[in-house]
C-alpha cells in the first residue's frame, strides 16, 4: 500500500512540474562532445542544450503523462521507432522513417485539400483539429497561426524538430527540418 501511495505522489509531483524563467538561473550549460547535432533548449525545460541521438541510439518514441523524455530526441533525418520491449515509450534512431510518417503526410494533405468551415482559416482549422485529437505520434504538431490566421513561417513538432512551412496552405517545405530553430 505504501509503494502504491508513494507511485502516486511521484507521478502527480511530475505532472506539476512547471518551468518558469527562473528555473533556468541556477543551471549552467555542460561542454557537450556530440557524436550527431545539437537540440537547442532541448535540455531540462528548454534551459540547456543537449545533443541530438544518432542512428541505432535510444530515443523517446512515445509520450506518457506523467513521465519526464528522458531518452532524448533522434538527429535530423533520423526517427524514433517504438521498440515494444522498452518501457515508458522508448525506441531505437533509425533512418527509415516509421509507417506512421506517411499516415500523417496522407492526413496532412486531406486537410489541406478540405474546405475550411465555419470561417476558420486553413491554420486555424489545423490548430483545433490537432488540439481536439487525441492521438499522439512522432513528430505531431499544433499549427501556430499569426493574427490574420495564417501559418506561422516556422512550425516545430514534439520531437523539438522547427521546419519551414507556406504561410498559406502550411505545406512543409522540402529541405528545412532541423532540430531546434529553422530559419525561415
Amino acid at each position: 500500500m505504501l509503494a502504491l501511495i508513494v507511485l502516486g505522489a511521484s507521478i502527480a509531483v511530475a505532472c506539476a512540474l512547471v518551468c518558469t524563467p527562473e528555473i533556468c538561473e541556477g543551471i549552467t550549460q555542460p561542454i557537450l562532445t556530440c557524436k550527431g547535432g545539437i537540440i537547442k533548449g532541448g535540455g531540462f525545460c528548454h534551459c540547456t542544450d543537449v545533443c541530438a541521438k544518432v542512428e541505432g541510439e535510444l530515443c523517446q518514441a512515445e509520450f506518457h503523462h506523467g513521465f519526464i523524455n528522458n531518452l532524448g530526441y533522434c538527429d535530423t533525418d533520423l526517427h524514433c521507432v517504438r521498440n515494444s520491449t522498452l518501457i515508458f515509450g522508448g525506441g531505437w534512431c533509425v533512418k527509415n522513417p516509421p509507417p506512421v510518417d506517411l499516415l500523417v503526410r496522407h492526413t496532412t494533405e486531406l486537410h489541406q485539400k478540405r474546405d475550411t468551415g465555419a470561417g476558420r482559416t486553413l491554420c486555424e482549422q489545423r490548430r483545433l483539429t490537432s488540439l481536439i485529437s487525441m492521438v499522439v505520434w512522432e513528430g505531431k504538431w499544433i499549427a501556430k497561426c499569426d493574427e490574420n490566421g495564417d501559418f506561422l513561417p516556422m512550425q516545430c513538432d514534439n520531437t523539438n524538430h522547427c521546419f519551414c512551412v507556406d504561410i498559406k496552405t502550411g505545406e512543409v517545405l522540402d529541405g528545412t527540418k532541423v532540430l531546434g530553430n529553422a530559419e525561415c
